[in-house]
């Protein structure tokens, strides 16, 4: 009994590291996403998109 419960918080560990993990690389995509955006307006703003 005591290696069952040990297994399941071994797994319960690991999903809740892998759900932070997604989380943190969520947020990174996003932050990038916006900068890009910022990028992309600027570039805009000021006709360096003409070519």
């Amino acid at each position: 009994m005591s290696e069952d419960r040990d297994l399941e918080a071994k797994e319960e560990e690991a999903s809740l590291d892998s759900a932070v993990e997604a989380a943190t690389e969520h947020d990174l995509e996003r932050e990038a996403a916006h900068k890009q955006g910022l990028i992309e307006k600027e570039t805009r703003e000021h006709g360096l998109d003409e070519g």
